[in-house]
């Protein structure tokens, strides 16, 4: 129960991320010169993953990010309901 709960509150949270997340803010915080350099992580894999997810997010069009992000609340919140 307390997972079915935590995994609602997620997937709703990605889908207001998805309603909310606009043209102009991608433009201030990704591809205005994403730069990879003044971020570090204790661990490479940490790393890696960092600079794939920056470079991800500067290179699709806003509205790609913005579907991807209500297709895996949309998800998150069929599967809480139905089978967990």
């Amino acid at each position: 129960m307390i997972l079915k709960i935590i995994i609602v509150i997620i997937g709703v949270t990605f889908i207001g991320c998805g309603i909310l997340y606009n043209r102009n803010y991608h433009e201030k915080h990704f591809v205005e010169g994403y730069s990879s350099s003044n971020t570090t992580n204790d661990s490479l894999i940490g790393t890696v993953l960092f600079f794939l997810m920056g470079f991800i997010l500067s290179v699709l069009p806003w509205y790609v990010i913005k579907i991807l992000l209500l297709l895996i609340g949309i998800f998150m919140f069929v599967v809480s309901v139905l089978y967990v």
